[in-house]
């Protein structure tokens, strides 16, 4: 066994973890949108019979960013996980939607009224993380086609 065919080993592990993670995300991100929907209407209601305005709605903008990176992890990890070629490109529009979720995210957390609303914007380490893992994932997948590995 080779060093390329261990790394493209990896990356196909890898593959099957990420569609595992989306699926994961996807199912996630479709509960919350049925709770968010669900307590906006609690609250409105509680608010109209207490005579009190109501709450600024959840920013239901970042559940629909996280899904769409949870669609593109799912591709990519399928291309990942079938070792072809275009998980280069899946994992490289990857990155640039993390990098414009990190700035949507930055620019709501400067703009927040209050502390606690500036940290609820800010990313998670969790999502962080995922960030630098796809970098490196991106990195091996780049490297695997440039060798002539992937399909």
């Amino acid at each position: 066994m080779t060093m390329l065919d261990l790394a493209e080993g990896v990356l196909r592990v890898f593959g099957v973890l990420y569609v595992g993670g989306a699926l994961f995300m996807l199912n996630s991100q479709r509960t919350d949108l049925f709770l968010d929907k669900a307590l906006t209407q609690l609250e409105k209601m509680t608010a109209e019979l207490e005579g009190k305005p109501p709450r600024a709605p959840e920013d239901t903008g970042r559940t629909w960013w996280l899904i769409a990176g949870a669609v593109l992890t799912l591709a990519a990890g399928i291309a990942m996980a079938l070792g072809l070629r275009l998980a280069v490109a899946m994992l490289a529009l990857l990155l640039i939607q993390q990098i414009a979720y990190f700035a949507r995210q930055r620019a709501r957390e400067m703009a927040a009224a209050t502390e606690e609303d500036a940290l609820d914007a800010r990313p998670n380490q969790a999502t962080r993380n995922g960030f630098y893992s796809c970098c490196a994932h991106t990195i091996l997948a780049g490297w695997l086609d440039w060798r002539g590995a992937l399909e």
